[in-house]
């Protein structure tokens, strides 16, 4: 029942990255233009690059407007203010202003890559590919569209397609930690772990902050068996980041595995008091007062869970084997079919048997 999943969090941590690239590759160019009022086009643009820079994204974002009211054809303002809104999560906004850079500049690649995550933020992947396809398409060298249909691909399960994308961005940038995070997150996927570990061990060679990727080494060395090496890439990973709940969560998982259960429950306990809402580690908090012969204890972990997520299959399984053991057999067998009607195929064998 402990269930582990954090892709998606490894590649919403990756889109991350990105949006601090596009500030990074914000058009901050003195630009000459040439119809409406230029020289106040121009030095509005400025000043609104200047506010940018200080992050004060809404001031910059008013200055960029009035710098395209002095001149509707200068797309670098336009360009310039669809990121400051994409930071601000004005995320169609900013896809208006891409969509007005390309038709002023029309194959510009970089509105492309910026148009395409902001897609990606209003979880329209196919579009998003679209346009990632499209800046690589206008500029073979643009890394980070490889890069960004590669996180498309992994969030629509393509694995194989995307680590072609993460493999063609680490070609290109050779210490992109990121992509080899995000490669290594692939593989897993695929159960080729022993390349997993392999990536992940290289992203933090280039970045030994990255927590997370602490945390998928454990889970891989979890799915070998090595519950020693996992808990302490557990461990390391709530070093770095101490307020990591899903890192106390595996670790305890680990220690239970290992029965070490007063300890795996401190871990869940802390995973929930950073996380309230974190109905795994209430699942596991429960199976480990199981093991431990404390079912009434299970029970209200259970129930947790169920009064606040009533889908929960998981849930209903294991309050069920809790209540068999306290001989509730019709509320066990009320659980289990409970559980299997909602997708827990090994339920049926406890309510047939």
């Amino acid at each position: 029942m402990q269930k582990i999943v954090f892709l998606r969090t490894q590649a919403i941590c990756a889109i991350i990255f990105v949006l601090i690239a596009f500030k990074a590759h914000s058009q901050t160019d003195t630009v000459r233009v040439g119809t409406h009022d230029p020289m106040t086009a121009e030095k509005l643009y400025n000043e609104g690059i200047e506010l940018f820079h200080d992050e004060d994204y809404t001031a910059a974002i008013q200055k960029f407007t009035e710098s395209i009211y002095n001149n509707d054809e200068f797309y670098q303002a336009y360009y310039n203010r669809g990121i400051a809104k994409d930071i601000i999560n004005n995320y169609e906004g900013a896809i208006e202003d891409f969509n007005r850079v390309l038709i002023l500049n029309p194959g510009n690649a970089q509105a492309y890559l910026a148009r395409g995550k902001a897609w990606i933020s209003l979880n329209n992947m196919e579009k998003a590919k679209v346009d990632f396809s499209r800046a690589i398409n206008n500029d073979s060298e643009l890394f980070l569209a490889y890069y960004y249909r590669g996180v498309v691909h992994f969030m629509n399960e393509n694995y194989k397609e995307a680590i072609e994308d993460f493999s063609e961005t680490i070609n290109m940038r050779p210490d992109h930690a990121y992509a080899y995070q995000d490669r290594g997150s692939s593989r897993k996927m695929l159960g080729e772990l022993d390349a997993a570990s392999s990536d992940y061990q290289q992203a933090i060679v280039f970045d030994p902050t990255m927590y997370f990727t602490y945390n998928n080494l454990g889970t891989v060395r979890k799915m070998q068996e090595k519950y020693e090496e996992a808990a302490e890439y557990y461990s390391t990973a709530i070093r770095i980041k101490n307020d990591y709940a899903e890192a106390y969560n595996n670790r305890g998982i680990i220690r239970k595995l290992t029965g070490r259960y007063e300890d795996a429950i401190k871990d869940f306990d802390k995973a929930i008091e950073l996380k309230p809402d974190f109905y795994e580690a209430y699942i596991n908090r429960g199976n480990t007062k199981y093991k431990m012969n404390k079912f009434s204890e299970a029970i209200d972990d259970y129930n947790f869970v169920i009064e606040k997520d009533p889908e929960n299959g998981a849930a209903y399984l294991n309050r069920g084997i809790s209540k068999e053991m306290l001989r509730n057999q019709s509320g066990a067998e009320e659980d289990w079919r409970k559980a299997y009607s909602l997708g827990i195929e090994e339920a049926k064998e406890y309510f047939q048997n």
